[in-house]
């Protein structure tokens, strides 16, 4: 995390501005939540190491008795898994209520983002011809805000093909959708050397070391791709960890999928104060990944 990054810099202002003001209440929810997790799982473990204890002295003195002995174990691994997964269950319920409390607030500096209806960019994603076959878009959640002169749109969706016998999954995890003020003239897809090559679309030769990059038109220069772009989707693929993503330059609409099974935005805190704000360097580092991405792509 570039901690002198002007953006960074209007987040980190932000939140001592206006959301330490108002987190008190909820870091005192964390605390709490951290003594009844650490208390309940304490007494789940021990129950299960006392029958645990109590079945060893069976087997040990030969006290054999099938029906005691099954009932025991499923006891004993009831007791040891219900303490373990005692703090998903609570650490879920607590991030689940304030994340969406968290994130009303991370949402408002540079770029203002909003809730905005799912689903809305369908045509978007066939013309960008990522997934040229997927016929069913389910969004989780999906957020509108402007920054830069650019529209950007972020989307926790599925995509999904169907045939006469099943549905099969084409995609799950994070779309960032860009609509910029000036054309591209080519369409240009960029992937990892891993994915299998667009129909349709022509090698350009030069840049195998990082990527892959196919145009449209082999005519068409593609001269703004150069290092410094390269290296700002390579941080923009890094903040979301989704390294077999795919992206589409076309016209005035940029698309960048990011494969993912993590919750858009999630924030996973628990164990870190509220108050700190290194515990949201992973949320803000995704915004600024994103807007590095328009910064670079208006100033060509």
């Amino acid at each position: 995390m570039d901690i002198n990054n002007k953006n960074y810099i209007k987040y980190k202002d932000f939140f001592y501005n206006s959301i330490i003001p108002v987190i008190g209440e909820f870091e005192k929810k964390r605390i709490k939540c951290l003594f009844k997790i650490i208390f309940f799982s304490l007494i789940f473990i021990l129950l299960g190491a006392g029958t645990a204890y109590f079945f060893f002295y069976l087997f040990l003195h030969s006290i054999y008795n099938p029906i005691l002995w099954t009932v025991l174990l499923l006891i004993i691994y009831a007791l040891l898994f219900r303490g373990l997964f005692y703090y998903v269950e609570i650490a879920r319920e607590f991030e689940n209520e304030y994340t969406q409390f968290i994130l009303n607030y991370f949402f408002k500096p540079v770029a203002n983002f909003k809730p905005w209806p799912r689903n809305h960019n369908k045509e978007s994603i066939i013309d960008s011809d990522i997934f040229p076959n997927f016929v069913i878009q389910e969004d989780a959640e999906s957020y509108f805000g402007y920054y830069n002169r650019t529209n950007v749109m972020i989307t926790d969706t599925s995509l999904a093909t169907v045939t006469p016998m099943n549905k099969h999954d084409l995609f799950r995890g994070t779309i960032v959708q860009l609509e910029l003020e000036k054309n591209i003239s080519n369409h240009v897809i960029i992937q990892p050397k891993s994915m299998p090559n667009p129909r349709g679309y022509t090698k350009i030769a030069g840049y195998e070391n990082i990527f892959e990059i196919f145009s449209s038109d082999k005519n068409d220069s593609v001269d703004f791709i150069d290092d410094e772009f390269l290296m700002i989707i390579k941080k923009l693929v890094a903040a979301y960890h989704a390294y077999s993503f795919r992206m589409s330059l076309k016209n005035n609409i940029i698309l960048i999928a990011l494969p993912s099974n993590e919750k858009l935005f999630g924030l996973k805190c628990m164990f870190k104060s509220l108050k700190n704000i290194k515990t949201y360097d992973e949320l803000i580092e995704k915004f600024i990944a994103v807007f590095n991405i328009v910064d670079k792509l208006n100033s060509i």
